[in-house]
């Protein structure tokens, strides 16, 4: 079993929800688990940078803390930015999503623009190779005593490959030289990558594309 799923669960009794609506530009981990050391709780984040918010809609739980009120609520909040547009800073999907953008862009009718798409393959591929070498957080914070205070909404390499991946494989498909790129670039990556989770999530997208 993963490391994680052995850890102890916890019952969350407060939701919290946002004040405002937009997007979630970062969150602050150190107030949120100052306030959560301090009240020995826990503090379940359910959305991630990068998410668009709607106001009154949750984004936070706690566990249980003796004479909750709307100043426990609102200081959770506080450990949230909201604004208008995406920021790279938390957002690790961001720059990804960019690519695609324009990648899916200049594959449309009105653009048809091939190599641009393949340059943008090209830096997707980069950051895939990137990406198998990387451990994925955990998504449990402790305190200085070792102690969960924060739980994190989880990022695996299923959610990175559907995003760089998943959404491009459409309008890549209809290009017979961007396909073929595609399937070049990716077998180069997983040569490269010694991560076979990762690996054989790419392979799905190549046959998925070659279909």
């Amino acid at each position: 079993r993963d490391e994680e799923d052995q850890m102890p669960s916890f019952d969350f009794a407060h939701c919290i929800r946002s004040k405002t609506s937009g997007y979630l530009q970062g969150i602050d981990d150190t107030e949120l688990m100052e306030f959560a050391k301090s009240h020995q709780a826990v503090i379940r984040l359910l959305r991630r940078p990068g998410d668009f918010i709607r106001e009154n809609e949750p984004i936070a739980d706690a566990t249980r803390i003796e004479g909750w009120c709307d100043d426990h609520a609102d200081h959770v909040c506080h450990g949230f930015a909201i604004g208008f547009s995406r920021t790279p800073t938390q957002d690790a999907f961001f720059i990804l999503n960019e690519f695609v953008e324009v990648a899916t862009r200049a594959l449309s009718p009105g653009v048809n623009d091939p190599f641009t798409a393949m340059q943008c393959i090209d830096w997707l591929s980069v950051g895939l190779v990137k990406l198998s070498r990387r451990q994925l957080p955990s998504t449990r914070r402790v305190d200085s005593d070792g102690n969960v205070r924060i739980i994190t909404t989880k990022v695996n390499h299923t959610s990175f490959v559907d995003s760089m991946l998943g959404q491009l494989v459409p309008y890549a498909k209809g290009d017979e030289n961007v396909r073929d790129y595609f399937v070049e670039s990716m077998n180069k990556v997983t040569s490269i990558s010694e991560n076979p989770d990762l690996n054989h999530l790419i392979n799905e997208q190549v046959d998925r594309i070659q279909s």
